[in-house]
C-alpha cells in the first residue's frame, strides 16, 4: 500500500484527468441536470446527483488500473456517481459504506470564484482542507476517514461538479 495511503488514509492527485476530459464530463453532466436526468441528492442538501449508466462508469473502469497503481491495492470497481452542488449545499460528516472502501472524488469545475474544499480527518483525528482544482483528486479511504464539506457560501460562485470513483480491495 502506498505509504502515504496507508498513513494518513487520503492523499491528492493533481490532474488525475485532463481539462478536456474534465470539460466534456461537465459537460455531459450539465446536459443531464437540464434534461431532468438528476435527483436531488439524499446525502446532500442542496445538491443534485447523476447516478449509473453514464460516462462515470466508463471513468470508474478505465481509471482503476491507475488508481490501483497510486494505492498500491488490487481494486475491484464498485460504482460511481455525480454530484452539483450549489452554492449554499451542505455535505455533513459522514464516514462511506463498504462498497466505498476505496474512493476518488474529482473536480469537474463549475461557475465558482474558488473551489469549494472537502475536509477529511486523519488517521490522527486532525481535520484536514482539501482544496481540488478542475480535474484534480481526492483519493482516500471512505469507509474509515470521516468526510465532509462545510457549508457553501462563496459570494460569486454557483455551482461544482463533482465525480465519484468506489472501489474495494
Amino acid at each position: 500500500m502506498n505509504r502515504e495511503y496507508k498513513k494518513n488514509g487520503y492523499f491528492i492527485v493533481r490532474n488525475f484527468i485532463s481539462l478536456e476530459l474534465t470539460n466534456y464530463l461537465r459537460f455531459f453532466f450539465i446536459k443531464a441536470r437540464d434534461n431532468f436526468a438528476t435527483k436531488q441528492s439524499k446525502q446532500a442538501s442542496g445538491a443534485d446527483d447523476l447516478g449509473r449508466g453514464n460516462p462515470f462508469e466508463l471513468l470508474l473502469d478505465y481509471k482503476c488500473a491507475f488508481v490501483e497503481e497510486k494505492m498500491g491495492l488490487e481494486l475491484y470497481p464498485t460504482y460511481s456517481y455525480g454530484r452539483i452542488y450549489y452554492n449554499g449545499s451542505i455535505l455533513p460528516r459522514h464516514k462511506d459504506r463498504q462498497s466505498c472502501e476505496n474512493s476518488v472524488t474529482i473536480n469537474l469545475g463549475g461557475k465558482y470564484k474558488l473551489p469549494w474544499p472537502i475536509w477529511i480527518q486523519d488517521a490522527r483525528g486532525k481535520s484536514k482542507e482539501c482544496v481540488l482544482e478542475e480535474g484534480d483528486a481526492l483519493l482516500y479511504r471512505g469507509c474509515e476517514r470521516t468526510h465532509w464539506r462545510e457549508p457553501w457560501k462563496c459570494k460569486d460562485s454557483e455551482w461544482q461538479a463533482q465525480i465519484f470513483l468506489h472501489y474495494v480491495e
